[in-house]
């Protein structure tokens, strides 16, 4: 077996593999996306090592990004794992072992001084696999998704902006795990920054369009015409809530976001929390389906420690 990094003429044994790879148990799911690369090239610092037989046969793939990560209030070096996959054909061989002990190689050399990923809590084999690596599952993040719907009317207005000044003043910013400029890489992407800001108080909600990434879609959907599963793959990613302790008016905010999903034809919306977190609950009670994260994390430094605070932030370019 050869490892050595990923080529755009890859992309196709890599998407099979991927299809062939799905997560979960009673309703599988996989990342529909155009390349396979769209997912990393969300970050700026990123790799795919692709592993091969001697015949040159692609058994199986990791992404890693490299980026600086606010732990116990200091900026440090962290790898994100993610993308780990093993063509059902070439397990069971130690493939998956040797691409998380190369992506670790790699990072150590690049300096960082640990790395982390998130799966889905039923994908037994991915954690047990962790798990032997010397991971440990260190808080559990929820994955809820929304329908677009229309919005009653409201005496809060609402309006929106591409300005991500605010986020840096709020308690998110003093999180584990907060990683800057999040909004600002994906301003190609139609970031949009929704918010409410008057005597009521202040509110927010940032999206960007997913689908132009990628998308979690259901194995089954990937049997549908062309043109429904790209309908169905239309996505707003919600992400940077502000505003908890308004809940009101954070609700409003929510309220006219789905509703100018649904206007502009939007399948779905997605919203990643640190399942510590205090949130109103109608982020809950709203939401039509939910998944269960672990994020396992491993520390490549002898001197880095971690005693993690409550809750993290999600970055919104990851699950």
């Amino acid at each position: 077996m050869i490892i050595r990094p990923y080529q755009s003429a890859d992309d196709s044994a890599l998407m099979a593999i991927e299809y062939r790879s799905p997560r979960g148990a009673s309703a599988p799911f996989v990342h529909y996306r155009r390349h396979f690369a769209d997912r990393a090239a969300l970050f700026s610092d990123w790799q795919i090592f692709v592993i091969e037989d001697t015949d040159g046969v692609l058994a199986g793939c990791i992404g890693i990004v490299l980026k600086q990560v606010q732990v116990s209030g200091m900026m440090v070096p962290l790898g994100y794992l993610f993308d780990l996959r093993v063509d059902p054909s070439y397990r069971r061989q130690g493939l998956g072992v040797a691409l998380v002990h190369y992506a670790e190689s790699y990072l150590i050399e690049r300096g960082a001084v640990g790395a982390y990923g998130q799966i889905v809590t039923v994908n037994l084999p991915s954690l047990k696999l962790f798990d032997g690596l010397g991971y440990q599952r260190i808080r559990q993040l929820l994955y809820l998704e929304y329908l677009p719907a229309a919005a009653w009317p409201s005496t809060i207005s609402v309006t929106c902006d591409e300005d991500d000044d605010q986020i840096r003043f709020t308690v998110i910013a003093d999180r584990d795990f907060y990683t800057d400029a999040v909004a600002a890489s994906l301003s190609t992407y139609d970031y949009v920054r929704w918010l409410h800001d008057s005597d009521n108080g202040y509110a927010s909600l940032s999206t960007f369009d997913q689908s132009r990434v990628y998308r979690q879609i259901a194995l089954d959907d990937l049997n549908l015409p062309d043109e429904v599963l790209r309908q169905q793959a239309r996505s707003l990613r919600i992400f940077h809530a502000i505003g908890a302790q308004q809940p009101a008016v954070l609700q409003a905010v929510f309220d006219t976001l789905r509703d100018q999903a649904l206007a502009n034809n939007f399948y779905s919306l997605s919203l990643v929390v640190d399942a510590e977190d205090v949130l109103p609950g109608f982020i809950f009670t709203e939401a039509t389906h939910q998944k269960r994260y672990w994020t396992t994390f491993k520390s490549l430094h002898p001197d880095f420690d971690p005693q993690w605070a409550s809750p993290f932030y999600i970055d919104a370019r990851e699950i």
